[in-house]
């Protein structure tokens, strides 16, 4: 696929919002869980908390996804930076438990308008649909460094609040730009474009159950299952790395940097697996990684010093920055052209039920046997999903070698 006219600026857009939004999103992250017991919630809470956020991620996300399709992507980012820009105003006032599980809604809220979006513009912004998406995924874990880093530094010495009104002035910068490119010249006609760019892929009558191509159910499957798994992995690395790592007695900073930690295994994964999913499949990307984060997630349960929960950080990353934009690129291509914004909403319902999974079992699996058990179990989990996803890939690969033939 050449690169169209265009293209790069575009892109260029697209990684730049999604590293102020995500500034802003990752600066209340690594102090939602702390802030949250300092309002009195268990562990259990907590994981409560997470479990209703992701929730709603998982119910918006195909509407927002089908939204995207229809009402263009520039008003979909408008709206996500309002959302993560509101989401940091009520951690910043919360004064109760209640408060700050609407931050955390809002939070969600803000992860469902955002990526099927973003996931469906991107795959058609560069020469490919895995290098496309590698960009902004790299994009992504960049800004989460950054803001994990700084939000540790902040929080010892200015307190939790500070980090949320840091992610409010850097959220109300994501809504200025957003709205600059939608009220401008290239967004006030977004939809009117998509439309005429998508005139001879629109969506035929009764044909909502062939938006996924017939010989590519079992890769989208697939997909939707490896969002599915690497969503587990950044939920532990959002709510329970903070809390294991205050448990064996790791300073506010030291949370900062696992967290950040987390990130840069992401940032180096995700172009190069994006790349190299495009050369040798996206199978030979997604099994392996996710044998990479079952054992990092095992590790992190055995860990006890800063170094080693580090490595095991890092595993998870890597495999999680991995998985993210090789998944997305698959999920993409098993669809019809005109329902990509609803497939990659389905791909982030997926990603919300990881985050539902990991925050509840998550919740309660942590109150009963300590803020370790939560990657005991996940490590397992991958473990068996390798194997699943290993199996279909082979049918999917056969469906499209009969496809073809």
């Amino acid at each position: 696929m050449h690169m169209r006219r265009g293209s790069s600026p575009r892109l260029a857009y697209l990684a730049g919002l999604t590293i102020v939004l995500s500034l802003s999103a990752g600066l209340n992250g690594p102090v939602f869980p702390l802030h949250a017991q300092s309002m009195g919630a268990s562990y259990a809470a907590v994981g409560a908390m997470a479990a209703m956020g992701s929730t709603l991620h998982a119910g918006a996300s195909m509407f927002m996804g089908r939204l995207a399709d229809t009402a263009g992507y520039d008003f979909m980012f408008f709206l996500s930076a309002l959302t993560i820009s509101l989401a940091a105003a009520a951690y910043l006032v919360s004064t109760t438990k209640a408060m700050v599980g609407i931050g955390k809604a809002l939070d969600s809220l803000f992860i469902a308008a955002y990526w099927p979006a973003l996931e469906s513009a991107c795959h058609s912004a560069g020469p490919a649909a895995g290098a496309s998406m590698g960009v902004v995924y790299t994009a992504y874990p960049i800004a989460n460094i950054a803001a994990s880093v700084v939000t540790g530094w902040i929080a010892a010495r200015w307190g939790y609040r500070a980090c949320f009104t840091a992610a409010l002035c850097v959220g109300a910068c994501g809504v200025l730009w957003a709205f600059r490119a939608l009220s401008g010249p290239g967004g006030a006609g977004t939809r009117r474009r998509l439309r005429l760019q998508h005139a001879d892929h629109q969506a035929p009558a009764g044909a909502g159950a062939e938006r996924i191509m017939r010989h590519r159910r079992g890769g989208f499957a697939a997909a939707m299952l490896a969002c599915f798994s690497y969503c587990l992995l950044v939920a532990l690395a959002a709510t329970f790395v903070p809390l294991l790592a205050q448990h064996r007695g790791m300073s506010v900073q030291i949370v900062g940097v696992l967290v950040g930690v987390f990130w840069a295994g992401r940032t180096v994964a995700s172009y190069p697996a994006g790349v190299l999913s495009e050369r040798l499949g996206r199978g030979a990307v997604i099994a392996p990684a996710m044998v990479m984060g079952a054992v990092g997630a095992i590790l992190a349960f055995y860990a006890q010093s800063f170094p080693t929960l580090a490595v095991a950080v890092i595993l998870t990353g890597v495999c999680s920055g991995a998985v993210a934009p090789v998944a997305m690129a698959l999920g993409a291509e098993c669809a019809r052209p005109w329902a990509r914004g609803w497939a990659m909403g389905l791909c982030e319902t997926m990603c919300g039920l990881g985050f539902l999974v990991a925050g509840g079992a998550g919740g309660l699996l942590a109150s009963v046997g300590g803020p370790g058990m939560p990657f005991l179990a996940v490590g397992i989990v991958l473990f068996g999903m390798a194997a699943l996803l290993t199996a279909l890939f082979r049918v999917d690969a056969a469906a499209v070698r009969s496809y073809t033939a």
